[in-house]
């Protein structure tokens, strides 16, 4: 008789970060091979980086162009021929391979075909603003609106549209989730902020003021000035929050979980006026107890709450309110015995080694002081010092625990996806090895040893 466990696992790992096409991952036949690897392993999540567009010069999937629509650069142009060690990505290049794929395809496509009818009918509400501020704002699109009319952007966008659907739905028959992510925050240099400005606090001449960002945290000593524009919440309270229910709804379709990047937003946001540092900032109430109370429980059952940061008594009662997991991470917890502390950590919590804003957990422990090492080795579940803390966070209360692929590996500071703060170097990380199924029994142990294996049942018998 097989065990259903309430505790399950996954490994964070962005499509980007995948092997097989030239200088991008994608939506290739190395993200099925990752299905299967994480199926055989017994994970029950994926979770990804959001999929919104990227851009020159940072590339950054929380500094999207647009909040709706799907990177390009994802989308496989079935050319598995670079070598598994040969690990560069090159934004600039892919740009250039996938337009040549998306013109050539275009050649003999039927744009009165069933699925791309629909889907043009159904993405109706954002692709009018996309198609008219998307090639302003991206430098892919830039590139293509050389050869561009609507019907070739609108065609782009049902490709990636159409690959990710079927990689999920292949993840879904393998009892795989996609856990989701949406930056709370557009760029001023975005489709959303261009075409609908009433979203947003601006000052008389149309410019955001005031921005967001956020004071001194875990991350940075002098807070993080970010620059995006920041909600008009009062307007949202008078629509009836129509445009984020579009927005939540929107992602859902695409992801099983969402994670809602600083969730701490929907509760207060750190408001700094235009032309000041981070530091002059100050908090300011938001309405986003209002626009939770609009969604259906089935919807605000597949959030998860970024709560990092400053701990703060209102978001916490918020986030509990709604029933909404929020997240723990290993490296901020080794002397506080919080929420972060894997065996202080509660069930309604996700708990991660590390994000995709962290240090690898071998460079984080690495660089731990003697002292910090010697209380961690009190805590022993293996003579492997990352394996021994990857083992704390399985063996946590949390309901979910996650790990991203470069801490199963070992991974030094070098593979670190992203340090905030910075602009360069960030987001190119990638795998430079094909093989992960050598540890499938590895990684089958750690989830049956923690009772967090996921046993997934092919059309189980109704009882």
């Amino acid at each position: 008789m097989k065990i259903k466990n309430n505790k399950h696992s996954g490994i964070l790992l962005h499509i980007t970060s995948l092997p097989g096409e030239k200088y991008c991952g994608s939506f290739s036949k190395e993200a099925y091979k990752f299905v299967d690897f994480l199926s055989d392993s017994g994970f029950k999540y994926w979770q990804i980086l959001p999929l919104t567009i990227i851009s020159e010069p940072e590339y950054s999937p929380y500094s999207s162009v647009s909040l709706f629509g799907i990177n390009p650069l994802l989308i496989s142009i079935g050319d598995e021929l670079r070598p598994c060690h040969d690990n560069q990505i090159d934004y600039d290049k892919r740009e250039d391979i996938v337009i040549s794929h998306i013109l050539e395809k275009y050649k003999s496509f039927n744009i009165n075909v069933k699925e791309y009818v629909n889907f043009k009918n159904s993405s109706k509400y954002w692709l009018e603003n996309f198609i008219l501020h998307i090639s302003e704002v991206s430098s892919f699109y830039k590139k293509l609106s050389k050869f561009a009319n609507d019907e070739l952007i609108i065609f782009s966008q049902f490709l990636a549209f159409t690959q990710w659907m079927n990689l999920k739905n292949y993840a879904n028959s393998k009892g795989i989730l996609i856990v989701g992510d949406i930056p709370i925050y557009c760029g001023l240099n975005s489709v959303e902020f261009k075409s609908e400005p009433q979203l947003f606090y601006i000052d008389e001449v149309g410019n955001a003021d005031p921005v967001a960002g956020v004071p001194p945290d875990e991350f940075s000593e002098t807070g993080q000035l970010w620059g995006n524009p920041i909600y008009d919440w009062d307007y949202h309270c008078e629509t009836n929050f129509r445009w984020w229910n579009r927005r939540i709804n929107y992602n859902l379709e695409l992801y099983d979980y969402l994670r809602i990047d600083h969730f701490r937003a929907l509760y207060n946001f750190w408001a700094i006026p235009k032309g000041c540092s981070a530091l002059e900032g100050k908090w300011c109430l938001s309405k986003g107890k209002d626009f939770l109370k609009t969604l259906k429980k089935e919807v605000l059952a597949r959030l998860i709450a970024e709560d990092l940061g400053a701990h703060d008594e209102g978001v916490e009662k918020l986030r509990v309110e709604f029933k909404i997991p929020g997240m723990s991470i290993l490296q901020f917890g080794p002397y506080h015995r919080n929420q972060h502390d894997p065996d202080f950590t509660e069930y309604d919590r996700w708990i991660y080694t590390g994000t995709h804003d962290n240090a690898t957990l071998r460079s984080w422990y690495d660089n731990l002081d003697f002292i910090s090492k010697l209380f961690l080795k009190d805590r022993k579940y293996h003579s492997n010092p990352y394996l021994n803390q990857i083992l704390r966070v399985f063996n946590s209360n949390a309901q979910t625990a996650i790990v991203p692929l470069q801490d199963l590996l070992y991974e030094n500071e070098s593979t670190r996806m992203n340090t905030p703060g910075t602009t360069i170097g960030n987001w190119k990380y990638r795998l430079s090895d094909c093989n992960h199924k050598i540890l499938v029994d590895f990684l089958k142990n750690i989830n049956l040893n923690t009772n967090r294996f996921f046993f997934f049942e092919i059309n189980p018998k109704k009882t």
